[in-house]
């Protein structure tokens, strides 16, 4: 019996260790897509987001229960972005934005 819990302690830590819960949950931060570049289309409830690098760039869908955006620190809705701001994004798998970070100064 001792053996059996030593070896569910062991395993709870391993879980901890690799970023998942004892639930085998993934660890969210693994879940993500991150980019940061323009933002080059807003189109109803949709982003698309070009890296400056020259990779392709990502569209995603704005769930307004799932997606925090901010413009310049501060709480926004999608109405508030345009085209040609700079963004710093987190898409999730779903394809939809998990976070949107604008800076509207350019």
């Amino acid at each position: 019996m001792l053996a059996t819990k030593r070896n569910a302690v062991m395993a709870l830590i391993v879980g901890a260790c690799l970023g998942q819960s004892w639930l085998g949950h993934a660890d969210v931060e693994g879940t993500k897509r991150r980019v940061q570049g323009i933002i080059t289309a807003v189109d109803g409830s949709s982003v698309t987001i070009c890296p400056v690098q020259g990779r392709a760039g990502l569209t995603g869908r704005v769930d307004p229960h799932k997606t925090a955006i901010a413009v310049d620190g501060r709480p926004a809705s999608a109405s508030a972005l345009s085209v040609t701001d700079r963004a710093a994004a987190d898409l999730g798998l779903d394809d939809v934005w998990v976070s949107i970070r604008v800076s509207s100064k350019h």
